[in-house]
């Protein structure tokens, strides 16, 4: 419920992108969390959300117009769809965005749902 309750106020204050996480395997969440990723998806509300580390279904993820991000033991980030990964051990990632010319824009403009 809680994740449910900061959605809404994430649409309430005019967020333009929501960055989760996390997510829940709940099942009964889903048709919740659908309309609320419906709301975002009219309001061009841009919401990006984890998978779980051991790539199991959780939600929002893997809900439609959800931007779906994981850690990956690839040494470079790279996207293969449905998701983006990231390398797991980056320590510093604000020089490596810099090095490489990443930002979260960049990326997630080339991604269209």
């Amino acid at each position: 419920r809680l994740l449910l309750a900061a959605l809404k106020d994430a649409l309430k204050y005019k967020a333009n992108i929501i960055h989760l996480s996390l997510g829940t395997k709940n099942w009964r969440y889903i048709l919740p969390l659908l309309i609320i990723i419906i709301q975002c998806h009219f309001k061009k509300v841009i919401v990006i959300a984890s998978l779980s580390n051991k790539k199991e279904v959780v939600f929002p993820a893997f809900l439609p117009w959800v931007i779906r991000v994981s850690s990956s033991l690839e040494k470079t980030f790279k996207y293969k769809w449905p998701y983006f990964y990231a390398p797991s051990n980056i320590s510093n990632i604000t020089n490596i965005a810099k090095e490489k010319n990443y930002s979260s824009v960049v990326i997630v403009s080339h991604l269209h749902i």
